[in-house]
């Protein structure tokens, strides 16, 4: 899994082997709980709620906040 950077501040980041959507959370927005707001910023990420998986993709954009913002 890719390592942020401490001075990068990306608004997207492309998904590596082995990503989860609360990993992605937790090393870009300071908590895996947060992965709701990237399944909002997301729509096409399938997420499954009854088992809680989010289906990723190698090479798979992730928007991590608007744009501007």
């Amino acid at each position: 899994m890719a390592t942020p950077k401490p001075s990068a501040n990306p608004s997207s980041v492309k998904v590596e082997k082995g990503d989860t959507l609360w990993g992605i959370a937790r090393d870009y927005l300071g908590s895996g709980t947060k992965y709701k707001q990237l399944l909002s910023l997301n729509p096409s990420v399938k997420y499954n709620e009854s088992t809680r998986v989010a289906y990723l993709y190698t090479g798979q954009t992730i928007v991590l906040r608007k744009s501007g913002s």
